[in-house]
């Protein structure tokens, strides 16, 4: 893993011990740390210091076991205290930051999940997967609140699936793109408000 520096215009860091591919990363809100997922099923989470005008990687790390397949997507919640992956294998998992606890692990996509994403006052998670749904979870129960088809999928290695989902600024949309070419809006006011009647 790399980081450019946009303001110097050069490499500045460059972050080594990795085994295997790595799908995504996503700094933490305070810029402090780094999340990485990686092919080789396992979350890292390394300190970023920046002493004078050089980088450095700081002591504090952790690294996250329990998924049983590659991850694909990693996202701090707005208040760094928690970390949302996404893996092949069809799970979401939550953890705790400070201690590294998987505090909760989310079930009920049917095929790999490509991307995960909080909402903006951190209550809500977002998934899309490769079996071409989108779902709304709560973050403090663990429970999902939506759950819909997106995009229709073909063939067994889901072309058509949801690739990434993220919120809108008031939470009350969500934007989801998919490797056909296709970006799309929901209402998820009104769509909870069509799954709440009897």
């Amino acid at each position: 893993v790399r980081l450019f520096d946009f303001f110097s215009d050069h490499w500045c860091l460059t972050l080594r011990g990795y085994d295997s591919h790595v799908n995504s990363v996503a700094f933490s809100p305070d810029g402090k740390r780094l999340a990485s997922g990686s092919d080789s099923t396992t979350v890292r989470v390394q300190s970023i210091v920046l002493k004078e005008t050089n980088w450095f990687v700081g002591e504090e790390s952790l690294t996250l076991t329990g998924h049983r397949s590659k991850v694909t997507s990693v996202a701090f919640s707005p208040d760094g205290k928690s970390l949302a992956s996404a893996s092949h294998d069809k799970t979401m998992k939550l953890w705790d930051t400070s201690t590294g606890e998987n505090t909760f692990t989310l079930e009920g996509h049917t095929q790999a999940v490509w991307s995960v994403a909080f909402s903006p006052d951190g209550k809500q998670l977002a998934s899309g997967s490769s079996d071409g749904t989108a779902k709304v979870w709560d973050v403090a129960t663990g429970q999902e609140t939506l759950g819909w088809e997106a995009y229709r999928t073909i063939g067994p290695g889901g072309v058509g699936g949801v690739s990434g989902v993220t919120f809108s600024l008031d939470r009350n949309r969500l934007f989801t793109t998919s490797l056909r070419l296709e970006a799309k809006a929901w209402d998820l006011t009104a769509m909870a408000r069509t799954s709440a009647r009897p």
